[in-house]
């Protein structure tokens, strides 16, 4: 089919380059496979595969939650292997129990290991180069031989591709058979014949048999095909060549019997009760359990992290967001240029290419309403439709010389900056996100951390000298089978159920994967938050953040907890979190006044519900200012949300110290700081004082603030006694601080006004002496006068 005046058939020099191109691409890929440990989902997919082709047994595709074509596709070529397990004697199987077969599977093949990865990981490379020799041949098709080379060097140099074309996982399959069932459909619709009607029905199948979602595949392109076939949609189809509806339906139906065949073929023609489906014998019904499970599994969501945010019910923008950080840069480029023109042309040029359109735009919106927000894989199925459709810009009417330079520049940039990234392309992340380095801050789990590190991070330990780490990892793959010494940390398999000190972690070397550092598969979402806010010492294969805690020369000795809406910490957390059952714990209400233990020359923490934290409030943000903020509960679980800040030992002073010491019974006066000048009428000013505990006293107390008006005969003008630190929290030689709001009455007149300080017993009002130099002067402090205008 023909889209433009352009020859459809390439030269030789053109075949030459088209196979080159395939040798680069499996070349790539050839040299990437080795490099990769185990990915999350590779052992739950090839050992269903490997024991279904051994036993005939479908016990545990159900747990796999998808058909078997390409499982048994991977596994095939490891009945070839030697020393491969007899599954029936693995931990698990009795019981299909994924969680203990998928790890004893990969465990069982011991040394050779790599072999076996590679011989699973082969096929789906293959299959992916024929997806590529589809998307050349296509393109040219419609667009040229230029078209289709261009077409093909984007598929060649995309960086998720390739990623997915070096893992024996689903996605890629579901890709290529997809496309082809579109191309094939397409020339059916041209030249029907029953050759093609069963090429078409066949290549169906293997999409429905690839991954449950293949179904959707059926719904989209054969209702597509018939309408095409029946109303005429594509141009050139005049109404006296259009065959009679019943031939259409007829049609229609053999391609859905023939995919259904084919994926109760894969089942080995199945028949058995479904429970949700009463007594009826249903054909494939592992299939239709496995549709019942994904119906749940929708229903019930899946925790997924986007931009600093967990959630379990997906997001309308995660995969147009993960569309525009992933892709290439240079192929979004083409296609917004391509868009613009095609948008242009009108209904006669949309309707043409309906074939290349509908498909990959219905799936594609399809997504913004999962609540399975797993990652850009799940969107690869577009690309090679994305591929031929920009690729009409090298069509021959298409390109005048500018543009011509243009598409090379931009092509180019789009080789170059794959290739630098070789061999990690699954932490692939375009420059609008900050490069593979900064997508973790987007996107983890398949976008960029799946298990594929464990090789790099070996080699890594061994260039280091790092005999030993403590690591955070969530698949089924031992990392003790890539030769790492390790300590199991959540959420790896025999790790406790949460991190041990995990607002002060341990003196060691911690191996993190961007996956659990952001919060995803472990239960307490920022368990590694104390990590979050440190650099790493190095992070071998991209996805790993390796980090080293050094032993504290002079550890904190106190936690000073804010008590406004409740103190975050029981007594028990706080120890469990920290570490430390020697800490001195003390209170305090930070929203009008502070502590600072020791008068601040000793190390400590601070924890303040997350609400305070983040309040706002000028007084606790001064107040922080020599804290770093280390560690932060987002969420509320059996502890509220919560900040905690690590206190940097620095004197402690005010902006006005006296002149000399002024004594004010159990405390000494160092000075006051007023904020709100210049005041006016009506508004509020902020005056707080500071405090030294010199000894303890026995009996509640309260702080002073009287603000005196230009007539001191009329009384105070506006009060702000309180205390927020209260004396059960006291020590010798604590530093306080008071906070005093006045609010200063909107008829205050014009003139001088001085604030006064002092401490006075609560239960008698009995105001304590003021002495200075141990000389008494009286029972209050006049601290420096302000104006006042109206």
């Amino acid at each position: 089919m023909e889209m433009g005046n352009c020859s459809t058939r390439l030269d030789w020099r053109q075949w030459g380059v088209a196979l080159l191109l395939l040798l680069l691409f499996f070349a790539q890929g050839v040299t990437t496979i080795p490099q990769l440990s185990l990915t999350a989902d590779e052992p739950a997919f090839v050992g269903p595969g490997y024991a279904y082709l051994q036993t005939g047994d479908l016990r545990l595709e159900k747990a796999a939650a998808h058909p078997p074509l390409l499982f048994v596709l991977t596994a095939f070529p490891l009945l070839l292997q030697p020393g491969g397990p007899d599954v029936t004697t693995l931990p698990g199987w009795a019981g299909a129990e994924m969680a203990r077969f998928a790890p004893a599977f990969i465990s069982s093949w011991g040394d050779g290991l790599s072999a076996a990865t590679f011989a699973m990981r082969l096929p789906i490379l293959l299959l992916a180069v024929l997806g590529a020799a589809l998307v050349l041949r296509w393109a040219t098709d419609w667009f040229g031989p230029w078209a289709g080379l261009v077409a093909l060097t984007i598929f060649v140099f995309d960086p998720n591709l390739l990623a997915h074309a070096t893992l024996a996982t689903t996605d890629l399959g579901l890709m290529v058979f997809g496309f082809a069932s579109a191309y094939l459909l397409l020339k059916s619709l041209r030249h029907s014949s029953a050759v093609r009607i069963l090429a078409s029905g066949l290549a169906l199948g293997l999409t429905v048999g690839a991954k449950s979602s293949g179904v959707f595949a059926l719904a989209i392109l054969v209702p597509l095909f018939f309408a095409a076939r029946v109303w005429g949609l594509l141009p050139g189809t005049a109404s006296s060549t259009r065959p009679s509806i019943q031939r259409s339906v007829g049609e229609a139906a053999a391609l859905v019997g023939l995919a259904v065949l084919v994926l109760w073929m894969l089942y080995g023609f199945e028949v058995r009760t479904v429970n949700a489906g009463g007594n009826l014998p249903l054909p494939f019904a592992t299939q239709w359990e496995i549709w019942l499970g994904t119906h749940s599994h929708v229903r019930e969501g899946h925790t997924a992290f986007l931009m600093g945010e967990i959630g379990g019910r997906g997001w309308h923008m995660y995969y147009p967001i993960a569309f525009a950080l992933k892709t290439p840069l240079p192929v979004l480029i083409l296609l917004a240029a391509t868009m613009v023109g095609f948008l242009r042309q009108g209904w006669r040029r949309w309707r043409a290419e309906l074939p290349l359109w509908v498909y990959p735009c219905a799936y594609a919106g399809v997504t913004l309403f999962s609540t399975i927000a797993i990652g850009y894989r799940f969107l690869v199925v577009v690309l090679p439709f994305v591929y031929v459709f920009v690729s009409r810009l090298a069509a021959p009417r298409h390109t005048p010389r500018a543009l011509r330079l243009t598409l090379c520049a931009l092509l180019a940039w789009h080789a170059i900056g794959t290739m630098r990234l070789h061999p990690h392309y699954l932490t692939y992340f375009n420059e609008l996100a900050g490069g593979p380095e900064g997508g973790h801050r987007y996107l983890v789990d398949s976008n960029f951390d799946w298990g594929q590190s464990f090789l790099a991070l070996r080699d890594y330990l061994e260039e280091e000298g790092i005999e030993e780490v403590r690591l955070s990892y969530y698949t089924y793959a031992d990392p003790a089978l890539y030769g790492i010494p390790y300590q199991p940390i959540p959420p790896a398999r025999g790790a406790p159920p949460t991190l041990p000190s995990r607002f002060n972690p341990r003196p060691g070397v911690y191996v993190i994967g961007a996956t659990p550092l952001q919060g995803v598969m472990v239960a307490d979402p920022d368990t590694y938050d104390w990590f979050r806010h440190r650099e790493p010492i190095g992070r071998p294969g991209i996805a790993l953040f390796v980090y080293r805690v050094e032993p504290r020369a002079e550890p904190p000795t106190w936690l000073a907890q804010c008590t406004v809406p409740i103190a975050p910490l029981s007594p028990a957390a706080a120890q469990e979190g920290l570490g430390r059952s020697d800490l001195r714990l003390t209170y305090f209400d930070c929203t009008s006044g502070w502590l600072y233990p020791n008068g601040g020359q000793l190390w400590g923490w601070y924890a303040l519900s997350r609400e305070m934290a983040h309040s706002g409030d000028a007084f606790i943000r001064t107040r922080l200012t020599d804290s770093n903020l280390i560690y932060e509960q987002r969420r509320a679980g059996a502890l509220p949300p919560f900040a905690i800040y690590e206190y940097n030992p620095l004197p402690v002073s005010s902006d006005s110290p006296p002149a000399a010491p002024v004594q004010v019974g159990h405390l000494t006066f160092l000075g006051h700081n007023t904020t709100g000048l210049p005041a006016r009428s009506g508004q509020t000013v902020e005056v707080t004082t500071w405090w030294r505990v010199d000894s303890l006293p026995e009996r509640p107390l309260s702080i002073m603030m009287h603000l005196m008006g230009p007539d001191p005969g009329d009384g105070p003008v506006a009060v702000g006694d309180g205390l927020g630190v209260p004396v059960e929290s006291w020590q010798v030689g604590d530093v306080i601080v008071q906070r005093h709001l006045l609010a200063l009455p909107a008829s205050a007149p014009a003139g001088e006004y001085v604030p006064v300080t002092g401490v006075y017993w609560l239960d008698s009002l009995e105001r304590w002496s003021v002495s200075v130099n141990r000389n008494p002067i009286g029972d209050q402090v006049a601290l420096s006068p302000f104006s006042v205008s109206p």
